[in-house]
């Protein structure tokens, strides 16, 4: 039989809530808290006797504890200073390798600074080798291009130099070939019996060559002229100048030129056998050279008309040819003179010899000169046989 609920009883209700329960539950639940307290208070006091009762044992147990602990202290007390000695021997053996490997640390990161340091200088370095390598390399890089630049300037300017160089030689050539043309156009208008003969530029000799004619159509003489219309006398033209007069057998040779060396201090003179003269005083001097050539060609004519051998060196002598050859002699002992005199330290005996020597040809052609002269009497004198200006009689080459 399944069993049967037990009947609550009657049921109140609470007038304050409302709560519904059993009416029996009113009446045991004041009986059932004091009995409720009543076995808590003798729990209680049984825990309290029973704690007691275990502080007791406690405390005897801690007795006999101390007791057994007093008797092994000492083996303890001798094992934990044993055991504090082995910590105090293992703690400094631990801080000596700390130390060490504090120490070592510290040479590492030091090392590692230094090699740092050493790697960044290195870098410095080599940073500033490569920068110095590549400003050298770019610097020479500019100093041949400036030094190509340089050189094109240069080579620039050398062809200016050279175009001008031609265009001034070429205008001065062409200033020399028209003063050449208007002194020949002069010559010829003042003396139209003569004949003249132009050099063509190139060609080696004086630039116009004057033969002198008298009435009857005969020439007289030979006067070569050269034209320079540069700003500076050169010392060159003079010799070159006798070597064209002694090619061209003339008698005399005129320099006209703008400027006169220093040696003349007028309009005209004399230099090294050579007339040099202004093209203002180039006319007048050529009429009195004319007027000279004139008179020594009546002069040899007149002397033609003797007979025999006496005429012929007598033509011979009072020639061109021979007074020329006279003076090319001289000149080249004049010359080797020149260098005896350079060589007389060095060969003081041979050269006084050889000076001998000479003095004796130089001695032997002026008695040779003097003694033709002396028969003739209308010789002109070699300028190597002449006295100084004022010192001599004989009559000067024209």
């Amino acid at each position: 039989m399944s069993a049967q609920p037990q009947d609550p009883g009657p049921v109140v209700a609470c007038p304050g809530c409302g709560h519904r329960f059993p009416l029996t539950q009113v009446l045991v639940g004041p009986i059932e808290a004091k009995v409720a307290r009543r076995l808590e208070a003798e729990y209680e006091t049984r825990a309290r006797q029973r704690e007691q009762e275990e502080g007791r044992r406690i405390a005897d147990a801690v007795a006999q504890a101390t007791k057994k602990a007093l008797a092994g202290q000492a083996v303890e007390v001798k094992s934990l200073r044993e055991q504090v000695a082995e910590q105090q021997q293992a703690l400094a053996a631990t801080q000596e390798a700390e130390l060490a490997l504090r120490k070592r640390t510290r040479e590492l990161e030091a090392r590692e600074k230094a090699l740092a340091l050493d790697v960044e200088r290195q870098v410095a370095e080599r940073t500033k080798a490569v920068e110095e390598e590549t400003a050298k390399r770019i610097g020479d890089q500019h100093r041949l291009k400036d030094l190509e630049k340089d050189k094109q300037l240069a080579d620039t300017r050398q062809q200016l130099e050279d175009a001008t160089r031609k265009l001034r030689q070429g205008s001065q050539q062409t200033q020399g070939e028209v003063a050449e043309r208007d002194l020949e156009d002069q010559l010829r208008q003042a003396f139209p019996l003569d004949r003249f003969e132009a050099i063509a530029t190139g060609v080696r000799g004086a630039d116009i060559l004057q033969r002198v004619v008298d009435q009857r159509g005969q020439v007289c003489g030979t006067i070569i002229w050269e034209r320079k219309n540069a700003k500076n006398f050169a010392d060159t033209w003079i010799p070159k100048l006798r070597d064209d007069q002694r090619a061209a057998h003339a008698e005399l040779a005129v320099l006209v030129s703008a400027t006169l060396p220093k040696e003349v201090t007028t309009v005209f003179g004399k230099v090294g056998g050579v007339w040099v003269a202004t093209p203002a005083a180039a006319l007048p001097l050529a009429a009195a050279f004319r007027h000279e050539l004139l008179e020594i060609s009546r002069a040899r004519i007149v002397a033609e008309g003797q007979a025999g051998k006496e005429t012929a060196v007598l033509a011979y002598v009072s020639g061109t040819v021979f007074r020329q050859r006279i003076e090319a002699v001289l000149d080249a002992i004049i010359g080797m003179v020149d260098d005896l005199e350079k060589e007389r330290r060095a060969i003081e005996t041979h050269w006084a010899r050889r000076r001998q020597q000479h003095a004796l040809i130089t001695a032997a052609i002026a008695g040779m000169w003097g003694d033709v002269s002396g028969i003739t009497g209308t010789l002109l004198t070699p300028k190597q046989l002449q006295l100084p200006a004022g010192g001599g009689s004989d009559k000067e080459a024209a």
